[in-house]
């Protein structure tokens, strides 16, 4: 593969994200925001 194009963002329709549990002691927030950060995406839905 052309590492020019392994680096081009991939950008998604939808992205569903559930039960990340942010309250809870094992629940990777740093590793969560460091996903959104990178995301691209016409639509994120979160759910509790």
């Amino acid at each position: 593969m052309n590492p020019a194009v392994a680096m081009l963002p991939v950008r998604h329709r939808a992205v569903f994200i559930s039960d990340v549990h942010l309250g809870s002691r094992h629940c990777h927030a740093a590793e969560l925001a460091d996903f959104l950060g990178t995301l691209r995406c016409g639509q994120l839905y979160l759910s509790r």
